[in-house]
């Protein structure tokens, strides 16, 4: 890949005293010698943050005091490699957190979280969190064995329990019913478009479709 080649105009004291853009070593070199004498030198310096005043001590850049190197600039795959390792390694440690993140920051980073289809023929554990088909579950019940025909949906409801962005239940802000929720009295819902008032609490999850629910627990707004 061609790339543009920055050189360092050392002089003979060991000082930097300018950058130019050159491809070839051997005209940069000979550009700086002719300019600043014949100790001088040119060195590339297209990975450093080199700045007038800097020294050239032993093979190295330094700062003006002779002792603060000057910073390194990776490259584009090296710095996509550091970033990689560190990212790893803040996703081992969120993951570590993870079990103890309330519902809302739970749902910001559902990929912290294990896949639904890696416990099948193992055990889930109530309260445990799962991710199936992109949405969040919790695990409302100890399964000793988790079945491959059982994933969380309405028909497993008292196994899973979907977990949803929070909403206030209000008018303005009414709860997005999914068909497996407790509801409580005086929360507003809403479903395919329609609004509900729950006027009698369920007390535990329901599967039903709010319009079959109504003069049951809720009403229509």
């Amino acid at each position: 890949m061609y790339y543009q080649r920055i050189f360092a105009e050392i002089d003979e004291e060991g000082i930097v005293r300018n950058r130019i853009v050159c491809n070839d070593y051997s005209v940069a070199n000979d550009i700086v010698r002719a300019t600043y004498g014949e100790k001088a030198i040119a060195v590339e310096c297209n990975r450093f943050a080199v700045e007038d005043g800097d020294l050239y001590i032993d093979g190295r850049f330094y700062k003006s005091d002779g002792e603060t190197l000057v910073d390194y600039l990776p490259d584009v795959e090296e710095l996509v490699d550091t970033l990689t390792r560190e990212n790893k390694t803040l996703m081992r440690a969120a993951a570590f957190m993870a079990p103890s993140f309330t519902d809302s920051q739970a749902l910001m980073v559902k990929s912290l979280y294990p896949k639904w289809e890696t416990f099948i023929n193992k055990s889930l554990y109530r309260g445990d969190r799962v991710v199936y088909n992109n949405h969040l579950y919790r695990v409302r019940q100890d399964i000793s064995v988790v079945l491959e025909n059982q994933p969380p949906s309405v028909h497993t409801a008292a196994l899973y329990e979907e977990i949803v962005e929070n909403h206030a239940g209000t008018l303005e802000d009414p709860i997005p019913y999914n068909n497996n929720m407790e509801l409580v009295e005086d929360k507003y819902y809403t479903q395919d478009g329609i609004l509900y008032l729950c006027i009698n609490g369920s007390g535990q999850a329901v599967y039903n479709p709010l319009s079959e629910l109504v003069g049951i627990y809720v009403e229509v707004v």
